[in-house]
C-alpha cells in the first residue's frame, strides 16, 4: 500500500511539473519570445523530468510508447506534453517548418498513445488533434 502511495505521489508530481513547463512556454510566448520559451521549457523537461525533447522527437510510436510506459506516464501527462509540443511546433512553423513538423508529429503520436491507454473519450484530445492536423494541412 505504501509503495502505491509513493507511485501515486510521483504521478501527481509529474502532472504538476508538466503544467509548470507548459505555463513557462506560454508565458514567454505571450511576452513575444517563443524561442526563449521553447528553450526554457526544453531545459525544464531535461532538468526536472530527465526528458530530452530531441530524444522524444526522434522516437517512433512504438519506442515512444515503451519510453512513456516505463516512466509511468498517464494519458493526461501525454496530453499535457502534446499540448506543449503542438504549441512549440506552431511557433516554429514561422522559422523552421521541418523542425515544426517533428514537434507536431510527436504531439500526434503522444495523442495516439494516450487514446490507446485511456478508457475514456477525451474531447480535449480530439480538439487538440484537429488543431494539429490543421497545422499539417
Amino acid at each position: 500500500m505504501q509503495q502505491r502511495d509513493i507511485l501515486q505521489d510521483e504521478i501527481e508530481e509529474l502532472g504538476r511539473v508538466l503544467g509548470r513547463i507548459l505555463a513557462t512556454f506560454l508565458g514567454w510566448q505571450s511576452e513575444g519570445d517563443p524561442v526563449r520559451g521553447t528553450q526554457m521549457a526544453n531545459e525544464q523537461l531535461a532538468s526536472e523530468l530527465d526528458v530530452s525533447v530531441e530524444q522524444l522527437l526522434a522516437l517512433d510510436e512504438q519506442a515512444l510508447r515503451e519510453y512513456l510506459t516505463t516512466r509511468n506516464w498517464t494519458p493526461a501527462h501525454m496530453e499535457a506534453l502534446a499540448q506543449y509540443l503542438a504549441a512549440a511546433g506552431t511557433e516554429k512553423m514561422h522559422t523552421d517548418r521541418a523542425e515544426a513538423e517533428r514537434y507536431v508529429q510527436t504531439a500526434l503520436r503522444l495523442l495516439d498513445i494516450a487514446d490507446d491507454q485511456s478508457a475514456t473519450l477525451s474531447f480535449e484530445r480530439m480538439s487538440l488533434r484537429g488543431d494539429i492536423e490543421g497545422l499539417l494541412g
